[in-house]
């Protein structure tokens, strides 16, 4: 098993300098296919998980030669999908409140409110156990430390 984590992510490279517009998809892409090449990885199932998952489905609607099944795990199937229902309008936030705009849209996402919310979620739909594991509580840390891929998607 191999543990992979995206450029700009985890303990891979950290690019923050970089623009919005150096994030795609096709980035993403071309370093998942050169770790593969790299490794001479020629058969393999594919586990991911978070934008990992919509990665894995991008990648494998490729059809990539030795894929012999995805497994997406706590992933939205489609990046536009998950957005809007973050954006809902009348979505309730943390306070109680109502959210009148999307905070990366309006360049607030490093204001105290944005991070509250994004806790509610993070408690929500990433980790119930409470406290948080260790592992869980330093994954939040390096992001908060680094958002750099996270506030450009």
């Amino acid at each position: 098993m191999i543990h992979y984590d995206q450029v700009g992510n985890g303990r891979s490279t950290h690019l923050p300098d970089k623009p919005p517009e150096f994030w795609t998809v096709q980035l993403f892409l071309d370093e998942l296919a050169s770790l593969v090449d790299t490794l001479e990885s020629r058969t393999a199932t594919w586990c991911s998980a978070s934008l990992g998952g919509m990665l894995g489905a991008e990648h494998a609607t490729l059809r990539p030669p030795g894929l012999r099944g995805l497994v997406i795990a706590d992933s939205p199937a489609a990046m536009s999908l998950w957005a809007g229902a973050r954006r809902a309008p009348g979505r309730p936030a943390a306070r109680g409140g109502r959210h009148a705009a999307c905070p990366r849209e309006a360049g607030t996402t490093d204001s105290e409110a944005y991070h509250e919310a994004m806790r509610v979620f993070y408690d929500r739909h990433v980790c119930r156990v409470v406290p948080w594991p260790d592992e869980v509580a330093r994954t939040f840390a390096a992001i908060d430390e680094d958002p750099t891929v996270v506030s450009r998607r």
